[in-house]
């Protein structure tokens, strides 16, 4: 009896050893805070879940604050030279790696956080963006669309011509420039200060951001309409994917794609609308708010952008077509 009690023992000793052998921990490069939304609301809750559903045999140890590298220019490049195993990457910023990716950020289209996210991972599936070719794309989601924000008087968005405005992107600089303002390239950090000091008139930003970095309080006026956003990934080192067994790779994938669209977006989406309403309240704010007809004029007005976007990229009709027709399918079912 007691042969086999130890028979037993040594196999499930064996077992536990093997393992944890095989336990993997994966290295996330992030440039932001924990706390800001991507952090706080995605990337921690699920690198935990990931945690405890594998019991310990698949971590991801997450580096905020640019620990492994502070450069958000320089993220994609953490992953492909094994300095990470992961990064969190803000696409403006490598939009020479990612091209296709400003297709979101054309105005008076994607109209939320989540079905823009949403779109993102499918189009990325269906094969019509390219840049990842050597990497395991992991996350991709947006943040909540946003408008102009002034500290000058407007009334309408005519009023911005020859004000400085920042701006990210050629898209952006495009719809800018089609209404007279003078596109200013800064960043983030420093658009508060700037505004405050008069260098700046204003921005293109969404309400999370404006709050994130206190911008609120230098703007007063307020162009609501879904003018642009911006775009995440989250990508793996391939190789260190190709080492991963088949239950770590399923579970990755569990927590990926769609799943972490949908909670990313709507994680922008709920906390953007929570800011604006709040500060809705302010006395000394005016908001200016467009009609479904009023949209509509709108997006006719920017086809020229529509049209040089269209032109400029390889396949450019063939990937707004399978976008509408996504966004059309995600709001179908809403």
């Amino acid at each position: 009896m007691n042969k086999i009690l130890m028979t037993a023992a040594f196999a499930a000793t064996a077992m536990w050893a093997g393992n944890t052998a095989n336990a993997v921990t994966l290295k996330l490069a992030v440039f932001i805070p924990p706390k800001s939304v991507s952090g706080s609301r995605v990337l921690t809750p699920i690198a935990n879940m990931i945690e405890k559903e594998s019991k310990g045999d698949l971590k991801i140890k997450i580096f905020y604050g640019g620990q492994l590298g502070r450069s958000p220019r320089k993220q994609y490049e953490l992953v492909t030279n094994g300095i990470a195993d992961m990064s969190y990457i803000v696409d403006i910023y490598m939009s020479g790696q990612f091209p296709d990716t400003s297709i979101f950020e054309l105005p008076y289209n994607i109209r939320q956080g989540t079905e823009g996210s949403l779109a993102r991972w499918r189009m990325y599936e269906a094969g019509h963006l390219r840049g990842y070719q050597d990497v395991k794309a992991v996350g991709l989601w947006m943040s909540e669309p946003g408008g102009i924000h002034t500290r000058k008087p407007m009334k309408s968005l005519a009023d911005i011509k020859g004000m400085k405005i920042r701006a990210t992107g050629r898209v952006a600089t495009a719809y800018l420039k089609q209404y007279g303002a003078i596109p200013v390239g800064m960043p983030v950090t420093k658009v508060t200060e700037a505004i405050d000091r008069g260098v700046l008139d204003g921005l293109m930003q969404s309400w999370v951001g404006l709050v994130t970095f206190r911008t609120h309080n230098v703007v007063k006026y307020h162009y609501e309409a879904p003018v642009g956003a911006l775009t995440f990934s989250i990508v793996l080192n391939k190789k260190k994917w190709n080492k991963l067994s088949a239950s770590q790779q399923a579970l990755i994938d569990k927590y990926s794609g769609e799943y972490m669209a949908r909670k990313a977006g709507n994680a922008f989406d709920k906390l953007g609308h929570e800011r604006k309403t709040k500060h809705q309240k302010d006395a000394d704010r005016k908001f200016i708010s467009l009609s479904a007809a009023e949209l509509k004029k709108a997006r006719a007005d920017v086809q020229p952008i529509y049209d040089a976007w269209v032109k400029n990229t390889p396949n450019g009709q063939k990937k707004l077509d399978a976008l509408q027709a996504i966004l059309a399918d995600i709001r179908s079912k809403n």
